[in-house]
């Protein structure tokens, strides 16, 4: 509810901006197929995450550098979802095999539900901000501030063992325990921090990056397609129970 909040408002604005400048809005910075002309991205389209569908989200739709930005944007949040589920299998070994407490299941299972909705939620942020290439709602601001704090506890995660977190300093302790399972586990820390290393600094290089790529400009429109716009397509409105489905 809160981004179709976000996004609703920054159409709103953005409508506002175009209509005093006596221009036409095409909102968003979207292609369609291989050619090198411009098509307004159709956020009416509620497609992602999967079985979800919260909101709209498509690489298809985007070619050139705005592309490859949103495919490093959508890496963070992959590598963050990996990472966690390295981690939950992590845990249920570890506990297992009697190297942790039980908490700790239920511990990862949490962060599913904490750290993934703020990791997919900034990473979206960001998405909508170089598609639409107009900072509303100081929508670049905000991705940058929360991306910055998902850095630092990332940064944090991925060395310091804190609960169900193993990081780097887990690795000795589970070293001393000499069996496969162990082994096993320390290969699944490994992966981890090396998960969470990965994802803080390719958020690092999106937050350097995100201001020029959304001030990029538009590409030309196509001379061959007849100007087609309705201000009620641009309404982003949250998907029905039967839409969902």
């Amino acid at each position: 509810r809160r981004v179709h909040g976000i996004i609703n408002k920054v159409i709103m604005d953005f409508n506002l901006k175009h209509n005093a400048e006596g221009s036409k809005p095409e909102l968003g910075h979207a292609y369609s197929g291989n050619t090198p002309f411009a098509r307004p991205i159709d956020w009416s389209s509620i497609n992602f995450p999967p079985l979800l569908r919260l909101v709209h989200f498509s690489l298809e739709e985007l070619q050139g550098n705005t592309k490859k930005f949103s495919i490093k944007l959508y890496a963070t949040f992959l590598i963050i979802f990996g990472v966690h589920c390295a981690n939950l299998l992590s845990a249920i070994i570890q506990v297992g095999s009697g190297f942790a407490s039980k908490n700790n299941i239920g511990y990862a299972i949490l962060n599913f539900f904490v750290f993934l909705p703020m990791a997919g939620y900034t990473f979206y942020l960001g998405y909508v901000a170089v598609s639409i290439k107009f900072n509303g709602e100081n929508i670049i601001t905000r991705y940058r501030v929360y991306q910055a704090i998902l850095c630092v506890f990332w940064l944090v995660f991925s060395f310091v063992p804190a609960g169900c977190f193993d990081g780097f300093m887990r690795i000795p302790k589970l070293v001393d325990q000499k069996s496969s399972a162990a082994n096993f586990c320390v290969f699944l820390c490994v992966i981890e921090s090396l998960g969470y290393l990965a994802s803080c600094f390719l958020s690092v290089f999106c937050i350097c990056r995100i201001s020029k790529v959304s001030e990029e400009p538009d590409p030309p429109k196509d001379p061959r397609e007849r100007p087609q716009f309705s201000y009620s397509c641009l309404l982003y409105t949250s998907p029905s129970p039967r839409d969902r489905g």
